[in-house]
């Protein structure tokens, strides 16, 4: 019985594991893309929410603009790139 739940562990654990894109390393994946995404909108939000707007028009352009140019080589059309820079002492070291 013990060894039959071992076969059937190792058959789950590797029906989880996922292929990297760019490294070809594989890796466990507890957490389905879809959920993922959900949560990491929720805490985009949040955040956004959270935060004052920037006064720095230019840093702003400039975070949008490098983003922009990372999400066109992340090679990902299917993800919706947003890029907000955030005025909040709390999230960037205490400045």
């Amino acid at each position: 019985m013990r060894g039959a739940r071992g076969a059937v562990l190792a058959v789950v654990l590797a029906s989880a594991c996922q292929t990297v894109p760019y490294t070809q390393r594989r890796h466990l994946v507890l957490v389905p893309q879809g959920e993922e995404r959900a949560l990491g909108e929720s805490a985009y939000r949040q955040a956004l929410a959270e935060a004052k707007p920037p006064s720095d028009a230019a840093a702003s352009a400039m975070v949008r603009r490098v983003g922009e140019r990372l999400a066109r080589v992340a090679d990902r059309p299917d993800f919706r790139w947003e890029f907000t820079l955030i005025d909040d002492p709390k999230r960037s070291g205490g400045r």
